[in-house]
C-alpha cells in the first residue's frame, strides 16, 4: 500500500534523520510512527507530532482493566521532570492509543551493556549515587504525593537523560496505587532479577518497600556489573533458595576497585546501604521510604564533600553519557 500523497518520507527531529513508517491518528489528530519501541507485548512508538514538530511516545494498550488501572496510574503522576506526562488518549476498539511526552536518552540497559562489553567507563561511587538518589525521590513523590508503588523497575525502564545525567522512568505499565496494594494477584510487576520477593512470592500487602529493593539492585549493578545473589537479584528471595543466601551477599567495597579507592568511612556506608536495601527480608530493609532516602541523602553529601576536597576535573562520565546518547538517543526512549 502507498504512503498518503501528504505523509512525508522522512522527517529530521532532535538531530536525527527518520524514516516516516507509517501513522496513526489520536482524536483524529495526525501522529507520524518513526521506530518501533519496546516488546511485542508492550508496545510503545517513537512518533512526530507533525503540528507542533516535537517527537512524543505511543502505547497501544489493550483496552481491558488493566488498561485502565494503568491509566488511572499515569493521571496520578504527579508533574515532574522526572517523570513522563500523559499527553492524551483515546480508545479505539480493542486497544486504547496512549500519548506521552518524551525524553531524550539512552536507556539504562544498554548503557550497562555497554560497561560490561568495555565500551564505556562505569560510573564513579559519586555519580552512581547520584543518579539512585535521583531516582529515590521520584520514587518519594511517587509514594507520598501520588500513593503509587512502581513495581517493575530495572535499567531498560530507565533513561539516562542527556546533559543532566538524571534517571527518568518510562513505563508504569506494573505499577498500581497504594489503596489496591492489597488486591494485586501474584505476577504483578514481575521482573524475575530486580523484583522485590514479596512481590513474586504474592504477598503484596509488604510492597510499599519493594522499590527500595529493586533500586537497590540497579546500584550494585552499576557498582559492581554483577547482580547480587550469585545473578539471581530478587529471585532467591523464592523458597527453596532461603538456605543458600542466608548470609550476606559480597559487598561492593569487597568487589568495586572504585568503591575501594574511597575513604574507609564511605565505603562501609556504601555496603550498609545496600545490606539494607537488599533485603530478602523485608521486614530487615529501611523501614520507611524516609528512611531509606535520608540514608542516599548522607551518602551523597560525604561522597560530595571528599569529592570537592579533590583537584577540579572535567565530568568525564557525564560527556560519556552525552556522546552515546547523541548517537542512539532515538532507539529506546519515553
Amino acid at each position: 500500500m502507498s504512503a498518503p500523497a501528504d505523509r512525508p518520507q522522512r522527517v529530521y527531529r532532535a538531530g536525527r534523520n527518520y524514516e516516516v513508517r507509517g501513522e496513526l491518528r489520536i482524536r483524529r489528530r495526525r501522529y507520524l510512527i518513526l521506530e518501533h519501541l519496546g516488546s511485542r507485548h508492550r508496545p510503545r512508538l517513537l512518533v512526530d507530532d507533525p503540528a507542533t514538530r516535537h517527537l512524543r511516545v505511543a502505547l497501544i494498550l489493550p483496552t481491558d482493566s488493566s488498561t485502565v488501572q494503568h491509566l488511572h496510574v499515569l493521571r496520578r503522576l504527579p508533574q515532574l521532570a522526572e517523570l513522563p506526562q500523559i499527553l492524551d488518549y483515546e480508545r479505539q476498539g480493542e486497544k486504547t492509543v496512549v500519548l506521552l511526552s518524551w525524553v531524550r536518552g539512552i536507556d539504562l540497559g544498554q548503557y550497562i551493556t555497554k560497561i560490561s562489553r568495555h565500551q564505556t567507563p562505569a560510573p564513579a561511587p559519586y555519580e552512581a549515587i547520584r543518579l539512585i538518589r535521583g531516582l529515590a525521590h521520584a520514587l518519594h513523590r511517587l509514594n507520598q504525593h501520588a500513593q503509587i508503588v512502581h513495581a517493575d523497575l530495572k535499567p531498560q525502564n530507565l533513561i539516562i537523560t542527556r546533559k543532566t545525567s538524571r534517571l527518568v522512568m518510562i513505563d508504569f505499565g506494573s505499577a498500581w496505587p497504594m489503596e489496591k496494594t492489597l488486591y494485586q494477584v501474584p505476577g504483578d510487576g514481575r521482573s524475575p532479577i530486580y523484583a522485590a520477593p514479596e512481590i513474586q512470592s504474592g504477598t503484596p500487602q509488604l510492597a510499599t518497600l519493594a522499590d527500595q529493593f529493586s533500586a537497590s539492585v540497579i546500584l550494585y549493578q552499576l557498582l559492581t556489573g554483577e547482580i547480587p545473589y550469585a545473578g539471581l537479584g530478587g529471585q532467591a528471595g523464592r523458597p527453596g533458595y532461603e538456605s543458600e543466601f542466608n548470609e550476606n551477599i559480597p559487598s561492593v567495597s569487597e568487589l568495586s576497585r572504585s568503591v575501594q579507592q574511597l575513604p574507609k568511612h564511605l565505603g562501609q556506608s556504601l555496603d550498609e546501604l545496600l545490606s539494607r536495601g537488599l533485603a530478602l527480608d523485608v521486614d530487615q530493609r529501611f523501614p520507611t521510604n524516609n528512611a531509606w532516602l535520608d540514608a542516599i541523602e548522607n551518602l551523597f553529601l560525604s561522597l560530595k564533600l571528599q569529592r570537592s576536597g579533590q583537584p577540579a576535573r572535567p565530568d568525564i562520565w557525564t560527556r560519556v553519557v552525552d556522546a552515546i546518547a547523541d548517537r542512539f538517543f532515538g532507539r529506546r526512549n519515553s
